[in-house]
């Protein structure tokens, strides 16, 4: 553990006991892999989650320690505050060497590292860079674009930088990145020793990776009709433009396909405003809202799509929805500006697209559901 250093003095013991803070359990099934690992070498692990599900449902590894805390509705401060609680509490009966925050809900345990006697790691999704990869995302190939949106990248890279992301980052050990972008962006427009960015391949909590059939009683459990074309997508419901962006290239395809559905996977803060532009644009029974769901359903989910689609600029190299549907061979169609993009080849693996584009993703689901894109090649 090259981060464990806040005291030189302190050796490194042979087991540490590790803290992981997330915001929800789903968001971390990449993780699960990581924490068996570190269960089954000696070590002990915690887990904080940020959730009102029901955490039986998510299939743990047994060994873990975990505690649910609602946030739901609470400021960032407040969220902080019930974070470093719940820890205290967890801390007070097994002390804990290591904490990981993957997100900034752990802010507040870091500016008391020294006093806790903890090293505070934090994962990339806890600064605020991929909100700027989201407004690059978000551009479009024309002058009053390109200057619109190098005044947003300034102004937004200053007031989070100078508001949120130096404090978080005076507080770091070390930072967890998951692409090459990422850590050259760390280092050079934040800041950031490089010496103190770790470059790590999550792992996946995929136990099968043959091809499945679409389940007949999935179908109708989401009331969906035999014979419908399906494109399926995963968020957190934490940006809302490009959702915004796939809601309105759906609808281009709804109108001249009948049978095309759309299937959202997750939750999350956004969720009315999501639910009401898909009511707004009359798109209310061709758009099914599925929830948060464990894991080990996953699969069966995506195994409904003709296509998957993730747009989301924060979407990691390692996201299990992602890798699920190439593990399926789907046609995924992902931002370009995103960390999946180091992973697949455009028109190869799949297709990379800028998240404003909702022509050419409109275009290419539809091309997909007419059979001008060879699916099972691609997907292969």
């Amino acid at each position: 553990m090259a981060f464990y250093n806040w005291r030189k003095s302190k050796p490194v013991p042979e087991h540490l006991n590790i803290c992981v803070i997330t915001r929800k359990i789903p968001t971390i099934g990449f993780l699960i892999p990581i924490v068996k690992g570190l269960l089954q070498q000696g070590h002990r692990v915690g887990l904080i989650a940020q959730t009102e599900s029901d955490i039986n449902q998510w299939l743990l590894p047994e060994g873990l320690k975990i505690q649910a805390i609602k946030t739901t509705g609470l400021h960032r401060r407040e969220v902080q505050e019930r974070v470093l609680s719940a820890f205290r509490a967890l801390h007070r009966e097994d002390p804990f060497d290591v904490v990981h925050s993957m997100d900034s809900a752990g802010q507040l345990i870091g500016s008391l590292k020294k006093e806790l006697g903890v090293s505070m790691v934090y994962d990339i999704d806890a600064t605020h860079l991929n909100h700027l990869y989201s407004i690059v995302g978000l551009s479009q190939d024309t002058l009053r674009s390109f200057f619109k949106t190098s005044f947003l990248l300034g102004t937004r890279f200053l007031y989070n930088f100078i508001r949120y992301d130096r404090k978080l980052l005076n507080t770091a050990d070390a930072l967890f990145v998951h692409s090459a972008n990422q850590r050259v962006a760390m280092e050079r427009y934040f800041l950031y020793p490089d010496r103190r960015i770790f470059s790590i391949p999550y792992g996946l909590q995929i136990e099968d990776l043959s091809k499945r059939e679409k389940s007949g009683e999935l179908l109708s459990k989401l009331k969906l009709p035999t014979g419908s074309q399906i494109v399926v997508t995963s968020t957190d419901m934490m940006e809302f433009a490009e959702l915004k962006n796939l809601i309105r290239a759906f609808e281009h395809v709804a109108v001249k396909k009948n049978n095309a559905r759309m299937i959202i996977i997750g939750n999350g803060p956004l969720f009315k405003q999501v639910e009401f532009e898909v009511l707004n644009r009359a798109l209310g029974k061709r758009v099914v809202f599925a929830g948060e769901v464990p894991a080990h359903q996953l699969t069966d989910y995506v195994c409904l799509a003709d296509v998957f689609v993730n747009l989301s600029s924060r979407t990691s190299v390692a996201e299990q929805s992602l890798i699920e549907a190439m593990a399926q061979e789907k046609v995924v169609i992902a931002s370009e500006v995103s960390a999946v993009s180091s992973v697949i080849t455009h028109r190869s693996d799949g297709f990379l697209i800028r998240p404003a584009d909702y022509e050419s993703l409109a275009e290419l689901m539809f091309d997909v559901f007419n059979g001008q894109i060879d699916s099972e090649k691609m997907g292969k």
